[in-house]
């Protein structure tokens, strides 16, 4: 016996006016998650290919991981192309990771 196929569609919301056949999509809208490294109480979550991790260090260097197959070292935040639309990223309190996700 096969195995069954799962085809999955991307939904997007339409915004078109009646009697209208434009539709332009919007940019995809990015997420930051803040959390603190090693705390078993967060909840974990996992992200999928495109993710970007950035952790909070001593000093003003902020590793930017990207996440393809693994997280993979990007450089310092400020010095790595980011895509468009990642919100700065700015740590408080507790919070030491931050990972931006769509």
């Amino acid at each position: 016996m096969g195995r069954p196929a799962i085809l999955t569609l991307p939904v997007l919301p339409s915004f078109a006016r009646a009697g209208s056949n434009d539709y332009e999509p919007s940019e995809p809208t990015w997420s930051v998650d803040y959390s603190t490294r090693g705390d078993i109480g967060q909840v974990n979550q996992f992200y999928g290919t495109g993710a970007y991790l950035f952790l909070k260090t001593p000093t003003a260097d902020i590793p930017v991981y990207l996440q393809r197959s693994g997280w993979q070292y990007q450089g310092s935040y400020g010095q790595v192309d980011l895509p468009e639309g990642i919100p700065d990223i700015r740590f408080t309190g507790p919070f030491d990771q931050a990972v931006a996700h769509q």
